[in-house]
């Protein structure tokens, strides 16, 4: 998945490198905070019709303690996981974007997908496991499509804000800077 988001990155920088040549006010770029505290970092090229890409990706981990998720040694102390209300977390999304762009306003579909992860917290009272004893393992427990919509409104020239939502992040809101 990270290959797949570094190539998809590297081809929008070259392709609007190569359009900026033609017209230096057709590119941009976005920065969204989503409600599923994720951060969303948008591309979009085009005059009138936008067409793009972004990716966003969770922002805080949700683990206890150290991270062992890579230890085979530790299954076998599968009795001490803590209860935990809320392990299941958005890790990555990445999404193709399409739209239409009025005098001042621009309107936005995405189309992507989304893998998320699961934190299993435990707490070793022997403290083999770290100093406080507390330690997590993360699963990848699959992903779902990602399908939104998002609104942005010129407040200052070739600055918009915008919000939306997507089935994945859940709302957004954040800013766009069009060069």
């Amino acid at each position: 998945m990270k290959k797949l988001v570094l190539l998809f990155g590297g081809f929008l920088m070259f392709v609007s490198s190569t359009i900026s040549a033609q017209d230096s006010r057709k590119y941009g770029i976005g920065l969204n905070y989503n409600t599923e505290n994720t951060l969303g970092i948008d591309f979009i090229y085009g005059n009138k019709y936008i067409v793009g890409g972004g990716v966003s990706f969770g922002l805080k981990s949700y683990g206890v303690g150290e991270d062992y998720t890579d230890s085979a040694f530790t299954s076998s102390f599968s009795d001490q996981l803590l209860e935990s209300k809320d392990v299941d977390k958005k890790t990555l999304s990445v999404y193709g974007i399409g739209g239409y762009k009025f005098k001042k306003v621009k309107l936005i579909g995405k189309l992507g997908y989304g893998s998320q992860s699961t934190y299993y917290n435990y707490y070793d009272p022997d403290r083999i496991f770290g100093e406080n004893g507390y330690y997590y393992k993360i699963f990848e427990t699959g992903g779902s499509v990602l399908i939104g919509a998002n609104i942005g409104v010129e407040i200052i020239k070739n600055i918009y804000i915008d919000g939306g939502y997507d089935t994945f992040n859940g709302g957004s809101f954040g800013l766009t800077y069009v060069f």
